[in-house]
Order: C-alpha cells, then sequence, then structure tokens
C-alpha cells in the first residue's frame, strides 16, 4: 500500500504493493519530483545570465530617442543597429495583472520601434554577458517573452566576442534565429551550442562577453516589446528568473557593477563633499555603493554648469564648468567642481544640485 514522503506528501511505493500499483506510484513520483524542480526555477537565482531580464530598472531615464548604436538605454541593455536606421526605446508599464507569466507580476517593458530604415539591416537591442568564457562549448537556451504592433518577424543570436585585438577574430557571429511574434505576449526559445574558446585569444581591452541580440523588424514604426529575458545553461527553457532570484535590491546591485547614475531627490541635493583646492576648485570624494568592474575614464552630467553648486556653510556659489572626474576607483570617485571665484583652499565643501531636481552624476564602466 503506497505511502507519501513526510514533507512533500509525494506518493512513494512500498513493498507490500503490487507491481501495477507500485508502477504506478513510481511513474506520480517521478511527475511531482519534475514538478517540483521545474516550479524551483522561480527562486533559482545564478541560473540567468542576463541581468535585468524583466526589465524593472532604468538608472539612464525611461525614452531614448535615435540612441547611437552601442547607447545602453534600460539597465544592461545597449542599442544594435549596422547602418543609418534609428529607433525609439521606450519604457512601457504593464497594467496590473497583465505581465505574461501568471503569478509574475512585473512593472515594465522595453519596446523598441523603428523611426527610419536608412541602411540598416540589423535594428535592436543587445545584453552584454561578462566574461567569452560564460557557457563555451556548453549547450545554452536563451528565451525571451515579445509582442509586436502586427505580425513581425522578431530575430535573435548569441556572438562570442574577444575584445579588442583578440584572435582568430574579435567577434564569432552565432546563427540567426528568426521568431513569428504578433500582437499577443509569447515566449520564444531556442537551444544552441556555443563554440569552443580552446586556442584563442582574448584581447586588451578586458571586455570580452557574450552578445544577446534581438532584432526587430527592420519596417518603418515596427514595434518590438520585450520582457523576461534568459540565458541559462541546458537544453530547456525553464521558468523565468531574474539573475538575482527574484531580490530587487540584488538585482540592482548587479546592474550597478557597470553603471551607477546620483539622481538630485530634490532641487539642491547634496552628491558629495570635500575641499576647496584653490579659489576656482574643490575637489570632493563619491564613495560608490557596489564596486563597479573597472575604473571609469570620466563621469557623465547633465552637461550644463549651472545645474551644479559649491556650498560652504550658508554660501553657495553657481558652477560655471560642467564637474569633471579627477581620479577614479572602482569603490570612489575623486571629483573636481569649479566656480569662478569666492573659495578659500582648504576650506570644507559640499557639492549638489543647483535649484533643479534634475541634475545627477552618472558613471559607467559597461562593456
Amino acid at each position: 500500500m503506497a505511502t507519501t514522503t513526510p514533507n512533500y506528501g509525494w506518493s512513494v511505493p512500498t513493498s507490500s504493493d503490487l507491481v501495477k500499483n507500485g508502477a504506478t506510484d513510481i511513474e506520480t513520483l517521478g511527475d511531482s519530483v519534475d514538478a517540483s524542480l521545474w516550479n524551483s526555477g522561480y527562486g533559482q537565482a545564478g541560473k540567468n545570465k542576463v541581468i535585468n531580464g524583466d526589465l524593472g530598472i532604468w538608472q539612464r531615464g525611461t525614452t531614448f530617442t535615435s540612441p547611437a548604436s552601442g547607447v545602453y538605454t534600460a539597465d544592461r541593455y545597449a542599442t544594435v543597429q549596422n547602418g543609418t536606421g534609428t529607433s525609439t526605446i521606450s519604457q512601457q508599464a504593464f497594467t496590473l495583472g497583465t505581465a505574461p507569466v501568471t503569478g509574475y507580476e512585473s512593472t515594465y517593458f522595453l519596446r523598441h520601434q523603428v523611426t527610419a530604415v536608412g541602411t540598416s539591416t540589423v535594428n535592436g537591442v543587445e545584453q552584454r554577458i561578462e566574461s567569452v568564457r560564460t557557457f563555451a562549448n556548453q549547450t545554452v537556451t536563451f528565451s525571451f517573452y515579445a509582442k509586436a504592433d502586427a505580425a513581425r518577424t522578431i530575430s535573435a543570436r548569441i556572438d562570442q566576442y574577444f575584445g579588442t585585438g583578440g584572435s582568430p577574430s574579435a567577434t564569432v557571429t552565432g546563427t540567426v534565429y528568426t521568431f513569428s511574434a504578433t500582437t499577443a505576449w509569447t515566449r520564444f526559445s531556442q537551444t544552441i551550442t556555443l563554440a569552443s574558446i580552446a586556442g584563442k585569444t582574448l584581447g586588451t581591452s578586458a571586455t570580452d562577453a557574450l552578445y544577446f541580440k534581438m532584432y526587430n523588424a527592420n519596417t518603418l514604426n515596427s514595434q518590438m516589446d520585450i520582457w523576461g529575458v534568459q540565458v541559462e545553461y541546458g537544453s530547456k527553457a525553464t521558468p523565468f528568473q531574474t539573475a538575482s532570484g527574484g531580490s530587487q535590491q540584488d538585482e540592482l546591485a548587479m546592474c550597478q557593477r557597470y553603471y551607477q547614475r546620483f539622481n538630485a531627490s530634490s532641487v539642491y541635493t547634496f552628491f558629495c563633499n570635500g575641499n576647496a583646492y584653490s579659489t576656482t576648485q574643490a575637489t570632493t570624494i563619491l564613495p560608490l555603493p557596489v564596486t563597479l568592474r573597472t575604473a571609469p575614464s570620466s563621469i557623465e552630467t547633465t552637461g550644463t554648469a549651472s545645474n551644479y553648486r559649491l556650498t560652504n556653510g550658508a554660501s553657495a556659489t553657481a558652477c560655471n564648468s560642467v564637474p569633471a572626474l579627477d581620479q577614479a576607483a572602482t569603490q570612489s570617485l575623486a571629483i573636481n567642481f569649479y566656480v569662478a571665484s569666492g573659495l578659500t583652499a582648504g576650506q570644507a565643501i559640499n557639492a549638489g544640485a543647483n535649484n533643479t531636481a534634475s541634475a545627477y552624476i552618472g558613471v559607467s564602466a559597461e562593456l
């Protein structure tokens, strides 16, 4: 007579079962184990090598009009195009209860719209997965949910990039696979075997990676909506899970390994503090909450000097030149701020936004 397991209550045969009953119980047990392992995919951190697969993090903004090829938009997603075509990439919000996976409520998805075809034959987005060693010579499955404004063809592939100067070539281009998207969310997947990296050489730029590319139909105004992007080991597209295993804070930290932006939370937000170096320059220190992949070579700002100011006690002076990186490490930055006059060398200084909530400091260590 069958009994049950102590934790999950799975039916298992006992020594008193007849052969037929025992076989039935074993079949039931197998189905239960399979279902349990399958469902465990919803909380399995690390299986998905795509960071921000649920498109929940947009540190740089929410709309990007005609970005050049290689420009990052949603965190970890860069534009990719091979000609004069242009596109708009925007953050779109799910209506509550309409995310593609029942029980997995996500906030945003990415919309890619072709705004000019030009000479491009490729127009879409890509995620650069750090290290070309990832999944080398292994069977992997990529998957994503997509829909379009009409019946469209979406293409996808994975390239192995060895970095500038890598050999025998910088890039090993993967096979292109096509998928027929409709106006309804559909999950697409493809199992492939990545090439071996034996006998090859990495470039000197430390930017080797897997490039997972998704292309829109190259038709004027065509829309490609994507969500739930996943690249994983094995020959099966398992249930979608973010790289962190479902933790919003951990997923943000994973994004911040490559990019961090400090936005003004009010019109006079302080970003960092330090000391006046001279009557016109102050050097400040900005600690980073997450260690960057590599030390950056510059910082990003609004490009308008007057959006920033220096404060010493009750006295505040608008900057006359945009902040600039002085020295960089992976855990902190030294940033110079400039004013026309009025500082005293050695005095303590706070640097921040000048009557605008649009001021920010961004720093990139992207691949």
